[in-house]
This record gives structure tokens, sequence and C-alpha cells, in this order.
């Protein structure tokens, strides 16, 4: 049953997700090269590739168009000059934010019947799910 629970949570999240992007004329793999990046200040097409479990040619495509579009800025590393990063461009902040506004507001709704206590439960819950998809990801990509 908790399966089930999962899978639907699941595929209500990725519906929501699609739903997003195209709201937002993304695909699906732009939409979340721009979440990856709002979470994070640079990182190189590499590291996307990797975070998006595609490949390196398919992450610069991606990059390509954002950066087309302006969404998305490159930048040479300061440490090593042969690696390009990607930015999120500060406009997308914004777009990013007023596009899950009312979302945000809805799950804040939702929180607010909990205690404090509950609410940190819950947080460590979603964490350690992160951290476990993450690690599945990771296993099932070797």
């Amino acid at each position: 049953m908790q399966l089930l629970r999962s899978a639907r949570l699941n595929i209500s999240a990725a519906v929501f997700q699609n739903a997003l992007a195209t709201k937002l004329g993304l695909s699906i793999k732009e939409l979340y090269t721009l979440a990856i990046l709002f979470d994070t200040d640079a990182i190189s097409t590499g590291e996307l590739a990797e975070r998006l479990s595609i490949t390196p040619a398919a992450a610069t495509k991606i990059t390509d168009r954002l950066v087309a579009r302006g969404h998305v800025a490159r930048s040479p590393d300061e440490n090593d000059r042969r690696r390009v990063l990607i930015s999120l461009a500060h406009v997308d902040t914004e777009l990013i934010s007023s596009a899950s506004e009312r979302y945000v507001t809805q799950l804040v709704d939702v929180s607010s019947g909990f205690s404090d206590a509950e609410r940190t439960t819950i947080a460590h819950y979603l964490e350690n799910v992160t951290a476990l998809l993450q690690e599945q990801t990771s296993s099932n990509r070797t």
C-alpha cells in the first residue's frame, strides 16, 4: 500500500512538473536544468549531465537552447580557465518564483496544520527520501 501511495505522489509531481514546464515554454529537461541551477551557484555541463542522467552532448544542447533564450549564462571557471561554468540568469530566479508562487502558497497552507515539530519531521523525511533517490539514481547508472 505504501508503494502505491509513493507512486501516486511521484506521478502527481511529474504531471505538475510537466504542466509547469509547458507554462514556462520549456521542455521537462530544461525545467530540471533551471531547477538544478536555482539551487547552485554554477556548475559545468558535465556536472549537469550527471545530475540529469544524460550524456554530456545532450546537456550541451539543453544548455545551448537555454543560453540562446537568455535563461542561462556561461562563464569561465576562475580556478580552471579550460572549464566553462553555467549558471542561472538573474531574471530566471524571478521567472521560476512567480511561476511556482501559487504552488508554494498552497504548500504553506497545507503545512500550516502541522506543528513545528511535525514540519521538522516531515522535512527530515523528505531530505532522507531525496538522498535515497539520488543514491539509487547513482547506483543505477553504473
